[in-house]
C-alpha cells in the first residue's frame, strides 16, 4: 500500500478526483476502509492540498491514510512502477517522480527476491 508520510523538506504530490458522494462507500470499501470500524487498512481524512503545488490556490481533500504497522513491508517492484506509471501520465514534477523512483522494493515483479 502507498501512504501519505511527513517529512520536513518533501512534498507529497497527486491528483485530486471529484467523486460523487453516492460512490464513496464503494471507494471505502476498495480501501478497507469502514466508518465506525475499531480498526482499517486505511482512515480516510480531509487534508488541505494546493492546486500545481500553489499555496494561493488550496482545496480541501479527503484522502486515505494507512494505519500504522510496527514494521511495514516494502512494496513490490510491481507496485511501484504501477505509481510510477501513473505519476508519468498525470505529468507530476520530474523531481518528484525521481524521487519515486528511489523507493526500495523488496520484491520482484513475479513474486521473487
Amino acid at each position: 500500500m502507498a501512504d501519505v508520510l511527513p517529512e520536513k523538506g518533501h512534498d507529497v504530490w497527486g491528483v485530486v478526483y471529484d467523486i460523487p458522494e453516492p460512490e464513496l462507500p464503494a471507494l471505502d470499501a476498495k480501501e478497507g476502509y469502514k466508518l465506525g470500524r475499531a480498526k482499517n487498512a486505511y482512515v480516510r481524512r480531509d487534508v488541505t492540498v494546493y492546486e500545481a503545488g500553489n499555496q494561493l490556490k488550496p482545496m480541501v481533500v479527503c484522502t486515505y491514510f494507512a494505519e500504522r504497522e510496527a514494521s511495514p513491508p516494502l512494496p513490490n517492484e510491481c507496485y511501484k512502477k504501477t505509481i510510477l506509471r501513473g505519476a508519468r501520465h498525470w505529468n507530476l514534477p520530474d523531481h518528484y517522480i525521481a524521487e519515486l523512483d528511489q523507493i526500495r522494493t523488496a520484491w520482484g515483479i513475479n513474486g521473487d527476491r
